[in-house]
């Protein structure tokens, strides 16, 4: 079994996964009230290291961890979620499952808890499977492959199942050209459609004020769609009105700029 620090430790990490009980075979982990999610400060409490150094972990495997059930959610829907005030003015709160952790502590190098926790799993390892602790063979490292394999695939299938639902969802919003009205954008990412536009333009996506007023500024227009409509005005000259339309790139930038990512299901948005 190599160092489960290691970037190229993926696979081991992902066999041991499932084994969550070793972490209250090294300590007491504190879980929010509905007993599964933890926060950064909370693992950070756990294996006695700064909160700054938790984040940093994440930050470096983040897709990593995040196939372990880690997400951001906004301050509003953790205090729903969870019927507590947060106190300080973070505007989002990261929330992981006890899977989450134990794979932070396999990454976590600057740990004793961590490294205790490392031993735990690798002790349990070779004791459900003896041979580990000898060199495997080609037969046994094609049979470990597949294990790890065949749970992966059915992951997959959960994950997709799952989506099925928050893909139809997004589907009856879009349009024939494969765009959405910003009214449909707004519902999608729970806004109302004045408070979307409104939002757009304070965070100088959309132009504020002129005859383009609501498009996109030039460098954000790949994220949109601009349709141009001619009008005849009571005078008998003709003048145009613009309406802007959301790209399905433009949902998953939405969400980001606006800090939305949260209520907004990325994986499920239309490639």
């Amino acid at each position: 079994m190599s160092d489960l620090t290691l970037p190229t430790a993926r696979a081991e990490r992902d066999y041991l996964a499932e084994r969550v009980d070793v972490l209250d075979k090294v300590g007491v982990l504190a879980t929010l009230a509905d007993d599964i999610h933890v926060t950064t400060d909370m693992v950070a409490a756990f294996y006695e290291v700064p909160i700054k150094t938790v984040q940093t972990i994440v930050q470096r495997n983040c897709g990593e961890i995040e196939e372990d059930g880690y997400r951001v959610v906004t301050r509003g829907a953790f205090e729903e979620a969870f019927n507590v005030k947060v106190t300080s003015s973070a505007p989002r709160i990261a929330l992981y499952p006890r899977r989450a952790v134990l794979r932070v502590g396999m990454l976590l190098r600057d740990s004793g808890v961590a490294r205790l926790v490392r031993t735990y799993l690798l002790d349990a390892e070779q004791n459900d499977h003896p041979a580990a602790a000898a060199e495997l063979t080609e037969d046994e490292i094609v049979h470990r492959a597949l294990q790890i394999t065949s749970r992966k695939v059915k992951e997959l299938e959960a994950t997709v199942a799952d989506m099925a639902p928050k893909v139809d969802a997004y589907e009856r919003f879009i349009d024939g050209d494969g765009t959405y009205a910003i009214g449909a954008a707004a519902k999608i990412l729970g806004r109302a459609q004045n408070r979307l536009f409104a939002d757009l333009r304070n965070a100088g996506i959309l132009i504020a004020k002129g005859s383009m007023k609501n498009t996109p500024y030039q460098r954000y227009m790949h994220h949109f769609e601009v349709k141009a409509h001619d009008f005849e005005r009571s005078d008998g000259s003709t003048g145009t009105s613009y309406t802007t339309r959301v790209q399905p790139s433009g949902l998953a930038f939405i969400a980001r700029k606006l800090g939305l990512s949260a209520v907004l299901d990325l994986e499920a948005v239309p490639a």
